[in-house]
């Protein structure tokens, strides 16, 4: 007899439920990413990327596909662990805390690719600002 699988998932859906009860209907950003368990980090991650794929689907044609948001501002060619290491250590600077986790990928992104930090920081600040409002 074996519960041990449904206790962790109850666990797990209990955690994303309280997090999300107390986000007050905003986007996660640093302070929920550091609070979260590191299964629930791939979780949240490939959730978020099969949502918005599955979400880009319906209106999408093939050719479409280079020019979609999730191919221009997810990073697309790491795997889901370097990803939530990107965003772990992204997220090791208090700085950035108050940056949502869906603009925290694009600039995991940008730095990816090697973007100039000029332009990754003022990125930063921007999105900065506009949470602040």
């Amino acid at each position: 007899m074996k519960k041990f699988p449904s206790l962790t998932a109850f666990i797990i859906l209990f955690y994303f439920f309280e997090t999300a009860l107390f986000a007050g209907g905003k986007f996660f950003n640093g302070n929920d990413w550091n609070k979260f368990l590191p299964v629930m980090k791939i979780s949240y991650i490939s959730g978020l990327y099969d949502g918005t794929a599955f979400c880009e689907s319906g209106f999408l044609s093939s050719q479409d596909v280079e020019a979609s948001p999730m191919f221009r501002r997810f990073p697309m060619d790491m795997t889901f662990k370097e990803v939530v290491n990107s965003l772990d250590i992204f997220y090791s600077d208090e700085k950035n805390y108050s940056i949502p986790i869906i603009y925290a990928l694009h600039i995991v992104k940008m730095e990816h690719e090697g973007l100039d930090n000029q332009k990754i920081n003022s990125y930063k600040k921007e999105i900065q600002t506009r949470v602040k409002e």
